[in-house]
C-alpha cells in the first residue's frame, strides 16, 4: 500500500483528535483514536508502559483531570512508511494549568499507525519529554 494524500490528511486529523479529546477532557472521543490492543509509553516515572487502550485513557484522564485545564499546541507532524507499516513523528508544547500554576513540556511522540475498516487509528506511541519549564507541581496530587 501507499500512502494517498487523504491519507496524509487522515493520519494528521487523527493526531489531533488525539489531543483536542485530551484538552476537552473527552475519554469517548479520544478511545476513537486507539486500537483496543494499542499499547504506549507515556514516559511517566515509575509507571510501567500501558498494554491497552483502556491503561491508556486510566493514564490520561488521571493526570489531566485534576488540572484546571490543559492546551496541546502541535509543531511538527511528519509521516512515514516502511517495511514495518506506517510511522508518525509529531512535535507538541503542552501546556498544564492549574490553581493560577503553568507547567509547560515540549514533547515528541512517535506512532505507529493502522489502517481498519473505520479508518486510520494509533497502534503505539511513545512520548519523549524534551524540555520543561514552569512549575511542576501542578501535577502534584
Amino acid at each position: 500500500m501507499i500512502l494517498t494524500a487523504d491519507d496524509r490528511w487522515a493520519l494528521q486529523d487523527l493526531v489531533c483528535r488525539y489531543f483536542d479529546a485530551v484538552d476537552d477532557q473527552d475519554a469517548d472521543a479520544f478511545a476513537t483514536v486507539l486500537l483496543p490492543d494499542a499499547t504506549a509509553d507515556l514516559g511517566v516515572p515509575g509507571a510501567p508502559p500501558c498494554a491497552d487502550r483502556d491503561e491508556i485513557l486510566a493514564l490520561i484522564f488521571g493526570t489531566v483531570r485534576p488540572l484546571d485545564s490543559t492546551d496541546h499546541q502541535l509543531g511538527t507532524h511528519r509521516v512515514t512508511q516502511d517495511a514495518d507499516g506506517v510511522h508518525g513523528r509529531t512535535t507538541v508544547t503542552a501546556h498544564h494549568f492549574k490553581d493560577g500554576a503553568r507547567y509547560t513540556l515540549g514533547c515528541r511522540y512517535t506512532d505507529r499507525y493502522e489502517q481498519t475498516p473505520d479508518g486510520w487509528r494509533i497502534r503505539t506511541r511513545t512520548l519523549q519529554v524534551l524540555w520543561a519549564d514552569g512549575d511542576p507541581a501542578v501535577f502534584a496530587a
